[in-house]
């Protein structure tokens, strides 16, 4: 890993950078949202990629903002590509910007305007309620896992206002938490409540994410 010639002035810790004036004058409205900037990869006069490491998510103007300064700071590069990153995402983007040569942006995980909407709809509770979580891998979407009649059932909302509900079987006590099962399991996920209520995600590789409750 190389560093990145690019500062956020009392952001970035523990890493080699240069300052740079244009983004010192950018952290007075998002140093909020950013943990660490650095480079990832680069081809001299042709290409630059940089990882930017959020503290959590970010509004798409924010985004756009930090993403046209970093440009603004390696205007000797034909193209930028930058990747923006959660702190619980172990792997994939939560957004990306790209010159390529012309800007673009795309926003594939949830933006705090859609965590306010999925945290404001009615969720179901059936005859026992579980709990109610948020996934912030990709896709994103509000979890929902209840009890009717024999049946237990995880109910997901997505920002598009899409609805998903499964059946959930195989229910296990365990030593990390009682463990629930989709009907319909394709790809060998599972998941874990564990004891403090948070919703863990699993799969046969080992933890892949852990979903915060907040019901």
């Amino acid at each position: 890993m190389k560093p990145v010639l690019l500062t956020l002035i009392g952001i970035v810790v523990g890493i080699t950078i240069v300052r740079s004036q244009a983004l010192g004058q950018l952290v007075e409205t998002p140093r909020s949202y950013v943990e660490r900037i650095y480079e990832d990869h680069q081809i001299p006069g042709v290409k630059r990629v940089v990882k930017v490491h959020l503290k959590k998510p970010a509004p798409q103007s924010i985004v756009r903002e930090l993403a046209k300064m970093i440009r603004a700071d390696n205007r000797n590069f034909r193209n930028i590509f930058i990747q923006f990153m959660l702190p619980e995402h172990d792997v994939g983007v939560w957004a990306y910007a790209a010159w390529a040569p012309r800007f673009k942006l795309t926003i594939f995980g949830l933006t705090p305007k859609q965590i306010d909407s999925l945290k404001s709809i009615d969720a179901p509770r059936g005859d026992k309620f579980i709990g109610s979580w948020l996934y912030r891998g990709l896709p994103g979407h509000r979890m929902t896992i209840y009890e009717r009649g024999q049946k237990t059932l995880i109910h997901k909302n997505f920002p598009d206002g899409s609805i998903r509900q499964d059946e959930l079987v195989n229910r296990k006590n365990t030593d990390q938490g009682i463990r629930y099962e989709e009907k319909q399991n394709e790809h060998g996920e599972f998941w874990i409540l564990n004891s403090i209520g948070d919703l863990e995600i699993w799969d046969g590789d080992g933890h892949m994410w852990t979903a915060k409750r907040f019901d």
